[in-house]
């Protein structure tokens, strides 16, 4: 379930503001309490161990969980037509994803854990059209700061259990350029390159 709401406005006469705000809400259930093991073929193999009273194939425990996942994601972009050959943009995008499970398994006690992330992208770029818009280069340069926070339950002998909150800030950078040039109207050639990061996915 989401939804989404967009506004632009001309700030100046030479400078165009785009807002876009996203939520999306995700309902992610997991359940496998198989009591066998099967083959590739889809034989059966053997029956699992009894470590649990329902039992699952994948790890010999039950395993039945509704994982809830809350994104809110921004861009904010600033668009500069400098000239009618070249125009500038700047975008800064925010999103915070969090993430919490809960265990329908008997027995098993739910705490007030979750997985929780920030994540920022600041992204700005220049574009030049030459020669009536033939000859097309846009060079950018890009920053990335990624907050992940997880929460876990620590349980050692001798000392009351508690939970664990962990953190760890990062941040890095990135640039690319991309060259394009209309040889015809149906024949174009392009060439772009791209240093840039892969920020983890929120099931990751």
């Amino acid at each position: 379930l989401g939804g989404a709401a967009t506004y632009e406005v001309k700030l100046l006469p030479k400078l165009d503001l785009e807002v876009l705000a996203t939520y999306a809400y995700r309902g992610i259930d997991f359940r496998d309490v198989g009591l066998y093991r099967y083959r590739w073929t889809g034989q059966y193999a053997r029956a699992i161990g009894v470590r649990s009273a329902a039992r699952g194939e994948i790890t010999g425990e039950a395993i039945d969980t509704t994982t809830f996942e809350h994104l809110v994601l921004g861009r904010i972009g600033f668009i500069a037509p400098l000239h009618q050959e070249h125009t500038a943009r700047l975008y800064v995008t925010p999103q915070r994803v969090t993430r919490s499970t809960y265990d329908y398994v008997p027995g098993r006690p739910n705490y007030d854990l979750s997985d929780r992330a920030w994540e920022v992208v600041v992204g700005a770029e220049y574009e030049q059209n030459l020669f009536d818009g033939r000859l097309q280069n846009i060079v950018l340069g890009k920053f990335y700061w990624f907050e992940p926070t997880s929460d876990t339950r620590v349980t050692r002998p001798g000392i009351d259990p508690y939970t664990l909150t962990a953190s760890r800030p990062t941040h890095t950078f990135g640039a690319g350029d991309s060259l394009r040039y209309r040889f015809t109207d149906s024949i174009l050639g392009k060439v772009s390159y791209e240093y840039a990061a892969r920020l983890p996915r929120s099931d990751e």
